[in-house]
């Protein structure tokens, strides 16, 4: 437990960091932060064709996805907006236009279709929307810089009696 608190405290916790060295590093590389082309879509399945269908006039009727499954419970959605994807299904995002949904397939053992809402352009991310991939490039710096306090702080010598030693009686090693 005391490792993890001071791994919490010293290394995980983005309440501890630097935000200036953050947004030193997203300045810097600011290429590195971006969007790719994506498709703003929701996945409408049903385990039949006519629940399906409901789903789909529901929409068409003018209405958003976000509500299909209050008023068609057995209509599962899904949206997502940040993914690339190239493998069937999910390569029909890509031949179809905003507005529109795509052919029927069946997808988990169940009907399933497409509706694209947008397709957001490639574009850079703001600071926020890198905050959490610049938490993760900048951590083996921090971790790096840590050490480097903890060396300053402490001295320590290797016995190397009690390693070989150790090291012997262990029969893992």
């Amino acid at each position: 437990m005391a490792v993890y608190q001071v791994n919490d405290t010293y290394l995980w916790s983005a309440a501890t960091v630097d935000t200036t060295k953050l947004i030193e590093l997203y300045e810097n590389n600011i290429s590195e932060y971006s969007y790719p082309k994506r498709y703003y879509y929701h996945l409408l399945s049903a385990l039949s064709d006519t629940t399906l269908e409901k789903g789909i006039s529901f929409i068409k009727s003018g209405n958003h996805p976000d509500s299909v499954r209050t008023y068609f419970p057995k209509v599962a959605v899904v949206k997502d907006s940040t993914g690339v994807f190239t493998d069937d299904p999910f390569d029909k995002l890509e031949t179809m236009k905003s507005g529109t949904f795509s052919e029927r397939f069946e997808y988990k053992r169940r009907t399933a279709v497409f509706y694209l809402n947008e397709i957001l352009p490639a574009r850079k991310m703001t600071f926020e929307e890198a905050f959490n991939r610049l938490l993760a490039d900048y951590q083996p710096a921090r971790e790096e810089k840590w050490l480097t306090e903890l060396k300053k702080d402490f001295r320590f010598k290797i016995d190397l009696k009690k390693l070989r030693a150790a090291y012997k009686k262990d029969e893992n090693l």
